[in-house]
């Protein structure tokens, strides 16, 4: 077997490397569709640009990101011209079909930043900060982010959190994961696919016990990894303290209009 498909790859001065997967698949919800009459989140507007021309931009520029792959219809990378350095994936019926479409040629173990398109705010640094942090003998990471630092980013939005024993958690909306984690455990990825609120779903798929002992807040976010790595057979762990952007998606009007202003407070 080829060595990039066992292990790792890494820059000249030993940094760990990552893909990128780019999702681009994702629908705008009702109230800002009606705002926008857009019914994809990549093409929802931010400072007259695709808001995934932003996300692509910080991917291409980022040291850390060897090959970015985005899954979505073709129309889209039509209407973009097809970007530059960028691998185009046809969607598929299902966000974890295309999910796997995407991971395809990447190997099985350099770690994959699975992101959707509507990361409004990501920068370069923030992927390579998120990159770095992904511990060594580990195939699934998710970034947490404190319910205090969310709300002093962004004291104007609503929040869905995680609640653990040792504390409130705003989840990443980024994965990094290697494909081999995801090739085990397809099954498992379809299923929590199909429930309408994610923090809910990565619970779920880990068993009832699991879900009935978070619901009562007995379980650490570090315990509830652990439970995940036995569940999924592949070693999992939480990224905590990550940067609120990571939990910035264009899910609102409210979300939509702090895009506008914050990539006017800090262009790139």
């Amino acid at each position: 077997m080829d060595e990039h498909l066992t292990n790792p790859r890494r820059d000249r001065a030993g940094a760990t490397l990552a893909h990128a997967l780019v999702l681009a698949t994702n629908r705008v919800a009702a109230p800002l569709q009606e705002q926008t009459a857009i019914s994809l989140r990549a093409r929802l507007p931010v400072r007259g640009r695709p808001v995934l021309a932003w996300v692509l931009d910080a991917l291409r520029e980022a040291s850390r990101i060897d090959s970015v792959v985005a899954v979505g219809p073709r129309s889209l990378a039509e209407e973009m011209g097809f970007p530059v350095g960028v691998r185009w994936v046809e969607e598929a019926e299902t966000p974890a079909e295309s999910v796997r479409r995407g991971l395809r040629g990447l190997g099985l173990s350099t770690p994959v930043v699975v992101i959707p398109a509507d990361l409004a705010l990501l920068t370069p640094e923030l992927v390579d900060d998120l990159i770095a942090s992904f511990p060594l003998g580990v195939d699934v990471g998710c970034p947490l982010i404190r319910v205090k630092e969310f709300t002093r980013a962004f004291p104007t939005l609503p929040q869905v959190t995680m609640n653990f024993r040792d504390g409130r958690f705003v989840g990443g909306r980024v994965v990094v994961a290697k494909p081999q984690a995801v090739v085990m455990n397809y099954g498992l990825l379809q299923r929590a696919w199909r429930r309408p609120r994610w923090p809910e779903a990565a619970i779920g798929m880990l068993g009832m016990q699991t879900a009935l002992l978070y619901s009562l807040r007995l379980l650490s976010a570090r315990q509830v990894a652990a439970r995940a790595t036995h569940r999924l057979m592949a070693p999992c762990a939480v990224l905590p303290d990550a940067p609120p952007e990571l939990a910035f998606t264009l899910d609102t009007p409210e979300h939509f209009r702090l895009a506008q202003e914050r990539q006017v407070a800090a262009p790139r």
